[in-house]
């Protein structure tokens, strides 16, 4: 998915310079767009869900949810996704 936002960036960044772009990189934009918003809806779902576990106070499914979210969050960014980390690599 990384490589998703690193070209939705260079074609926002084009546009954004008053560069018209082509119809196949118009098309790719949409694309682009719909794999971000795909994804995006099923990280909001499965937060949803998981404040639908903590609610009936299911610890075993929310535990399974959370796995999930991190998941699509390391599908995201194209890592394993450690919060602690990125706080102590911005803390250096």
């Amino acid at each position: 998915m990384w490589s998703v936002y690193r070209r939705l960036a260079e074609l926002w960044n084009k546009q954004s310079n008053v560069c018209e772009l082509s119809d196949d990189e118009k098309e790719e934009l949409k694309m682009c767009l719909d794999a971000h918003i795909n994804l995006a809806r099923q990280i909001a779902e499965a937060e949803n869900m998981s404040f639908v576990a903590h609610t009936v106070e299911d610890v075993e499914w929310q535990h399974e949810i959370c796995a999930t979210i991190e998941n699509l969050h390391n599908k995201m960014i194209g890592a394993p996704y450690d919060e602690k980390k990125i706080r102590k690599s911005k803390k250096k």
